[in-house]
């Protein structure tokens, strides 16, 4: 008996080359495929979903949660490991009508065409999810060309979720536990001094010992011959350093 239509996030996978893994190796491509579809299960209900179908290498999940049905397939394609068997998924955001355990409906078929046109060991999205999800899970997403509809129907508008480092070409690993988006960082308070001052600073520090220093080498140099003119201009400019550096002093 067929329910009304209801809002729900559908999750759809398959492995990629499955009937090319089984021609090669029949025995173990089923086993890998049993232990394989445990683990997404397991994973699916660790996030509140239920797998509705499986047909093939396909499943079906269903999630009341949009944010709760990315996190689990994210979980699912980042804890893959290297030579198993690679899976691809579409995710969508629809209306769909339940008929006993099974989902149907529209938003079911455009979840499955996302599911077969991702990269192997993607995750494609529709423009609800990524407006439902964009800002506020610590995901990265990149634009897709638009899948092309079935007959008459128009291209569907997906994004790319940008997984981690077991996937070729993507970004630094993003698990499950840490989705949600950071809390922008507390702005420094401190006072940061602009290089021109530390530069000024570290001039007149010493400007005791530098004023002694210069009259001391003054003297002898007038008591000296021949007389050096350049000692004086170098005189000159640390005295006015000095000067310039009590004035800024006594005005601030």
């Amino acid at each position: 008996m067929k329910s009304p239509a209801r809002l729900a996030a559908i999750v759809c996978a398959d492995v990629v080359g499955f009937g090319e893994r089984t021609a090669a190796d029949e025995d173990g491509t089923l086993d890998a495929l049993a232990a394989e579809r445990e683990r997404l299960r397991d994973v699916v209900h660790a996030h509140n979903g239920r797998v509705v179908n499986t047909w093939g290498d396909g499943v079906i999940a269903e999630f009341t949660s949009i944010s709760k049905a990315v996190h689990a397939a994210v979980a699912f394609q980042d804890a893959a490991l290297p030579n198993a068997l690679q899976w691809r998924f579409g995710i969508n955001l629809a209306d769909v009508v339940h008929e006993r355990d099974d989902v149907l409906g529209h938003g079911v078929n455009v979840t499955a065409r996302l599911q077969q046109a991702a990269l192997p060991g993607g995750i494609l999205i529709t423009d609800a999810v990524y407006a439902a999800i964009g800002d506020r899970l610590a995901l990265s997403f990149e634009p897709v060309e638009p899948i092309k509809g079935k007959g008459s129907e128009p291209p569907i508008a997906a994004w790319q979720i940008v997984l981690g480092r077991n996937h070729p070409g993507r970004m630094s690993a993003v698990t499950s536990a840490a989705l949600t988006r950071p809390d922008p960082p507390t702005p420094h308070t401190g006072e940061t001094r602009a290089p021109i001052f530390q530069i000024w600073e570290a001039m007149t520090r010493g400007e005791k010992v530098a004023a002694t220093g210069v009259a001391a080498l003054g003297a002898v140099n007038i008591a000296t011959e021949p007389f050096n003119p350049w000692f004086l201009y170098v005189a000159i400019l640390v005295g006015a350093v000095i000067v310039i550096r009590r004035l800024l002093r006594s005005g601030s």
